[in-house]
């Protein structure tokens, strides 16, 4: 409990008197071509429940209970990064099994002027292993990405993201793509619809889709849903989130 307290406290240093509204990774697989303001941390939470159709595999229903994203901005073009999921599995013949799997990173800013309707940046993260065997760096997978926006009009916008992956441990590489288009419906409500894919060990397609809904409670507090079907693996999903932007506290000059 005075974890939570001391927590709580810490977050108290932050407030939103500023005029920055949040703009969030959630809900969709694109990654937002923009940091977080400095000095402000953000935290993107949420949950995800995946139904597999395929009967070659083994999985019947994962759980993510929860995905955690926080971003801090150390620099007005430098944010840093964690990401950290709890996956549940449940194949329906043996005792449900859970892991966790912690990314960590950066996200750079290349170009964000005040006055255009274009954003570019790049992201990479580090996988780490989820067996505990940090010594060994075949444990390790690597992600990199082109992160790219632009707005058509207040109410329109395109987002799209280049990677790619690597997997140390197995010597393979793949290359993603997304593509998002988000209409907003009214001031606080916008409308995500996206295709997304990856080309794995440069053989392979995989071709996604998934439409999403955020929902903006004040500048700094957004609510997401969203569902989608993954044609691969042939399997269903539908997940919800809340992100929260805390921005510094202003200086009080006498």
């Amino acid at each position: 409990m005075k974890y939570l307290l001391l927590l709580f406290t810490w977050l108290s240093c932050y407030t939103s008197s500023f005029g920055q509204t949040i703009e969030t990774d959630r809900p969709n697989q694109t990654n937002s071509a923009k940091v977080v303001p400095h000095k402000s941390l953000q935290l993107e939470t949420g949950l995800l429940y995946e139904n597999f159709e395929n009967p070659y595999f083994t999985n019947k229903q994962n759980f993510t209970l929860p995905t955690v994203s926080v971003r801090y901005g150390i620099l007005s073009w430098l944010e840093l990064r964690a990401l950290s999921d709890l996956n549940i599995f449940d194949d329906g013949v043996i005792p449900v099994m859970a892991n966790t799997t912690f990314q960590f990173g950066t996200k750079i800013q290349l170009y964000n002027r005040p006055k255009s309707k274009t954003k570019l940046a790049v992201l990479t993260q580090v996988q780490f292993p989820e067996n505990g065997d940090f010594a060994s760096l075949t444990n390790y997978n690597f992600v990199y990405q082109l992160l790219a926006s632009h707005s058509f009009s207040k109410s329109v916008g395109v987002s799209s993201n280049v990677g790619w992956n690597f997997y140390l441990e197995s010597d393979e590489a793949s290359l993603t793509y997304t593509f998002a288009v988000g209409v907003k419906l009214g001031k606080k409500t916008t409308l995500l619809l996206e295709p997304y894919g990856e080309y794995y060990n440069y053989s392979l397609s995989m071709l996604n889709f998934n439409a999403g809904i955020a929902y903006l409670i004040s500048n700094q507090l957004q609510i997401d849903l969203y569902v989608g079907r993954e044609f691969y693996e042939v399997k269903n999903f539908v997940g919800a989130g809340i992100s929260w932007l805390f921005l510094p506290r202003k200086e009080i000059s006498l």
